[in-house]
């Protein structure tokens, strides 16, 4: 890794102790430490661990005036977020006003690091250039593969894998000519059985060239509610490894420090809530906040907390709460853990 300063800083704040410190020195927080948000559900990939290509809520971009509505709330209210990531369950370079938006984000200064995350299909020159330009703290390239055979297993046979090198090639030059040192760029392969053999060549190839590689071990079924994601990743021998160290269940985490927000404003606290069956409300229609601390999110935790995860369709299959949970500091917290914040802190 070729950390700066700052993402060396990153790297220490991510450790998932340090997380949990945060957690539990700061609950309840006014508004969640982390918000993913839509700026497109329209994808130009077809990947065999994603459920996008099976939504049945609207697929479309973020208008700059809901998007604006989200940041200013940030920023009036002097909200400073962990981090903004500017992607869920689409493709956001495919928002053309994709660098207006990072670049509005930056100027509030809402989040202590704003991340994008692509499939860089769409990283030609132009959109190159309006990243760097937009002094992006983060960009996260999902590649998945060293060789083609195996990038159209896991993500499609829509563009060849040269093609989304070059693309990446060409970044690294462009922000090196326009003597910028944003994005920093990682680069991801998401471990499993048809990649498993090629990791070691993916290291060796991008380690010289870009910032990070990423070998993520988090293979998943997303919230388990997809029949293909269900069956093309319930057989691969890393997710059966990780899922089977649940034994007992407990409260997933992401519930006390992340929502995400879909291109149309549909609020949900949980970001494997793929197609929106944990849907709580509408930006458009109430605020952050109002979300943030309503009594349907803290009858979301309660059940957690006593072990009625079932009763929830977004929570009743997943198997992410064995990555995402405090064992049962919650559960012995339950004061801490089930209290709001009443107003809103200015």
């Amino acid at each position: 890794m070729n950390l700066d300063q700052k993402h060396k800083i990153e790297y220490e704040k991510n450790k998932p102790e340090n997380r949990r410190k945060r957690m539990q020195e700061g609950l309840p927080f006014p508004y969640p430490m982390a918000i993913a948000v839509e700026l497109s559900a329209a994808c130009n990939a077809n990947c065999y661990m994603c459920p996008r290509k099976n939504l049945s809520r609207a697929v479309g971009n973020m208008d700059m005036g809901l998007y604006k509505k989200i940041i200013d709330e940030l920023f009036e209210n002097k909200v400073q977020l962990r981090k903004i990531f500017l992607y869920w369950m689409g493709e956001p370079l495919l928002n053309e006003n994709f660098d207006k938006m990072i670049i509005y984000a930056k100027e509030k200064n809402v989040a202590e690091m704003v991340v994008m995350a692509s499939n860089a299909i769409a990283l030609n020159e132009e959109n190159a250039k309006r990243l760097i330009s937009s002094q992006l703290d983060e960009l996260f390239i999902s590649l998945d593969a060293f060789h083609q055979e195996t990038y159209e297993k896991i993500r499609g046979k829509s563009i060849s894998i040269e093609v989304i090198e070059n693309n990446i090639l060409r970044l690294m030059d462009l922000r090196k000519k326009m003597k910028s040192s944003y994005p920093y760029v990682r680069i991801k392969i998401l471990k499993s059985d048809l990649n498993k053999d090629e990791i070691a060549e993916f290291k060796n190839k991008w380690n010289p060239i870009v910032d990070e590689v990423y070998v993520e071990e988090d293979i998943n079924t997303w919230n388990a509610t997809n029949e293909n994601v269900n069956r093309n990743i319930s057989g691969d021998s890393h997710f059966k490894e990780r899922a089977e160290k649940g034994v007992q269940r407990w409260p997933c985490d992401r519930l006390w420090y992340q929502i995400a927000i879909s291109q149309d404003g549909f609020v949900t606290p949980c970001i494997a809530d793929w197609n929106g069956s944990g849907f709580i409300g509408n930006v458009k229609n109430n605020t952050i906040f109002e979300i943030w601390n309503s009594s349907e999110v803290v009858e979301m935790r309660r059940k957690h907390l006593d072990g009625e995860c079932g009763e929830l369709p977004m929570c009743k299959d997943c198997k992410r709460w064995i990555f995402r949970n405090m064992g049962d500091w919650l559960i012995k917290n339950r004061s801490k853990a089930l209290a709001v914040c009443k107003k809103n802190a200015k």
